[in-house]
């Protein structure tokens, strides 16, 4: 079975320069630090977008899902091309894709074996 995660839901967990610079204190992250000191200069926030995705692997329980059938569009007839559609159904439940994610529990997880 195929899961997915869209922007709705990364976009839920993000932090603010003063909370990364806080979380981001251990050596090995002191890279993504420095990237996200640029970011910073031009964004309000930073979006945990990638590690969301990947967490799916590892911490699936962060999530809510419902199952169903993804559509994408084809005919630019029905829509812009590209553009997907997520039809809830049990019946035929080909996708699992995440309707919500805690950001709490996702930030714990994230940062968890990392000393701040």
């Amino acid at each position: 079975m195929h899961r997915s995660v869209g922007l709705f839901v990364t976009r839920q967990v993000r932090l603010q320069a003063e909370q990364v610079q806080e979380k981001f204190r251990h050596p090995i992250l002191r890279p993504v630090l420095d990237f996200a000191s640029l970011w910073f200069q031009e964004q309000a926030w930073l979006t945990f977008h990638e590690p969301l995705a990947a967490a799916i692997l590892f911490e699936p329980a962060v999530y809510g899902f419902a199952s169903g059938v993804v559509k994408v569009i084809t005919d630019p007839e029905n829509g812009p091309l590209g553009l997907t559609w997520f039809h809830p159904n049990t019946e035929y439940a080909k996708y699992r894709v995440a309707t919500h994610v805690t950001a709490g529990r996702f930030i714990e997880a994230f940062f968890k074996g990392i000393d701040s």
